[in-house]
């Protein structure tokens, strides 16, 4: 009987080790996830002259491979479901700020794009998921108004976190970040 119970224990040990030992597969709930953190990483690149252009890159433990990955924000023209959309009178409505899908590699405009690391931290798994949430503003996207930069203040915000000050206070038409001091409108779910 002895010699049973030391086999069977040795038959779940090997069975256990192999088995995919990720969060998520431990059986840890929504509450344990708090504890389980990602790391995250603000950064930006020059598009023209000495505009920037902010994007997000969020890496997450074994388990949450969905929330790895670019967080990029552009004109609703970069997704496959974008529709062009025309007002009463038939006139093409300007395309709203949009999350881009993550397929679709934005690319620097400029041959040196001085590209850096702007705030980093140690985000909890609900705050990836906020900040990898698909969504479509209302507004429209104006190059030097309410554009990426805007949508990932706001981004950020919902998840709790804020932009380092002298990357909130480049704002303007001759700053660093144009059209990150713009507010935009409510994002609304992607049809």
């Amino acid at each position: 009987m002895r010699l049973l119970r030391v086999a069977v224990l040795m038959v779940l040990t090997l069975t256990l080790r192999g088995c995919d030992q990720s969060p998520r597969a431990m059986g840890e709930s929504g509450a344990d996830e708090r504890a389980i953190r990602c790391e995250c990483e603000l950064s930006s690149w020059i598009i023209t002259g000495r505009a920037r252009h902010l994007y997000l890159t969020i890496d997450c433990p074994e388990g949450f491979d969905e929330l790895d990955g670019v967080v990029e924000f552009t004109d609703e023209t970069a997704r496959d479901d974008y529709v062009e959309r025309r007002d009463d009178s038939g006139a093409l409505v300007a395309p709203r700020v949009a999350k881009k899908p993550s397929y679709w590699v934005l690319r620097p405009y400029v041959d040196d794009p001085d590209e850096r690391v702007e705030a980093s931290w140690s985000i909890t798994v609900e705050q990836a998921r906020i900040l990898q949430r698909d969504r479509i503003w209302e507004t429209p996207y104006v190059l030097f108004g309410p554009n990426s930069n805007s949508a990932m203040v706001s981004a950020l915000r919902e998840a709790g976190l804020a932009a380092p000050a002298r990357v909130l206070e480049g704002g303007g038409i001759f700053g660093e970040f144009p059209g990150i001091e713009q507010a935009l409108r409510p994002s609304i779910n992607p049809e």
